[in-house]
């Protein structure tokens, strides 16, 4: 599957494990984001992060790519994503992380109004436009910069909740949360994946959730059903892509699709984890690296089962007329298409 042109938007509220997803899914990105922001890429998954640095840093004195820990490069605006994504492009990294939009949206909003406050005087009347023109505007260019990267990009944004326009009445979908409502759906018109993550109780911490409508939610690929794991590289696993490994993780990719095709069989759950575990900690392997890969696993095996099924679905026509049409679309005299041999 072709992933560089891939645009895949994360939100929820905070603490659904919006930033972990995006590096388990990208480990070898150039995340941008705020000092400690990735601080869940070690605590949750064991990985080695280096923080602070900026993109050119990515080379070693002798040539050679360091790629021995998750690359943390320290933003604070929309302005500083934006200046800052060609040059991890230039220097060859394979995706780009921005953790968090919403947060740089912010930050671009405080800058603004600094500037209209001292040249200006009081953020009223036109200047309140000026400023909400200019928040757009970067807004506007991040989306294109992303857009056009050339290689896979993942954001992850706060939620804003659903909430009626002030002048006409009618709801604004809740998404993406930016300094105005207006906003929500701009950068999700030009994603392919814009996924709604809810903490949940269980064996998920977190899933995405595209059953209400009255929040913005988005799958180019086709995959991902109503509820699901939240667990981005299943999803794009299961639709196909090729994602690198941490370096020294690449089993992980083995053990993952072991676990699913071992669901897909039908065995249970518990066996099948035990008995992953249990092989893999006498190959000594790391228990937290062990969890990730199982992880990935059951998560693949429901995404695996909901395209497998939605296949099938597709041929299972409703006993009635397409409203409009007319006559009986069904065959046979109304009974329908009820199986497939």
């Amino acid at each position: 599957m072709m992933l560089d042109t891939l645009m895949a938007v994360l939100y929820g509220q905070m603490g659904v494990g919006k930033s972990t997803e995006l590096v388990a899914a990208f480990p070898l990105a150039c995340h941008f984001c705020r000092p400690g922001g990735l601080l869940s890429a070690h605590t949750y998954l064991g990985l080695h992060v280096a923080r602070g640095l900026d993109p050119i840093q990515r080379n070693l004195p002798n040539g050679e790519v360091w790629t021995g820990f998750v690359f943390e490069s320290n933003v604070a605006s929309l302005e500083d994503v934006i200046a800052n994504i060609p040059l991890a492009v230039e220097m060859g990294f394979s995706a780009i992380g921005v953790d968090d939009v919403s947060l740089d949206a912010e930050q671009t909003e405080y800058d603004v109004e600094q500037v209209l406050s001292n040249s200006e005087g009081d953020l009223k009347g036109g200047n309140i436009f000026k400023k909400f023109r200019v928040i757009k505007d970067r807004v506007l260019e991040i989306r294109r910069v992303c857009r056009y990267a050339g290689i896979p990009v993942g954001m992850t944004a706060h939620e804003r909740e659903p909430a009626p326009d002030f002048k006409t009445g009618v709801l604004i979908k809740g998404g993406p949360k930016f300094p105005t409502k207006k906003l929500t759906e701009s950068i999700a018109y030009d994603a392919d994946l814009v996924l709604r993550m809810i903490k949940v109780g269980g064996m998920w911490r977190s899933v995405f959730d595209s059953q209400d409508t009255n929040y913005v939610t988005k799958d180019r690929l086709s995959v991902s059903p109503p509820v699901a794991p939240a667990n981005l590289r299943a999803l794009l696993f299961t639709a196909g892509a090729v994602l690198p490994r941490y370096p020294g993780l690449e089993w992980q990719d083995e053990a993952m699709v072991y676990v699913r095709d071992r669901m897909l069989k039908g065995d249970e759950r518990e066996a099948v984890v035990a008995e992953t575990f249990t092989k893999l900690r006498t190959a000594e392997k790391h228990p937290q690296h062990i969890a990730w890969a199982v992880r990935d696993g059951l998560a693949a095996h429901q995404y695996q089962q909901f395209v497998l099924a939605r296949w099938e679905n597709d041929f299972i026509v409703p006993e009635a007329s397409v409203p409009g049409l007319g006559g009986d679309l069904t065959a046979g005299g109304g009974q329908g298409i009820t199986s497939i041999t």
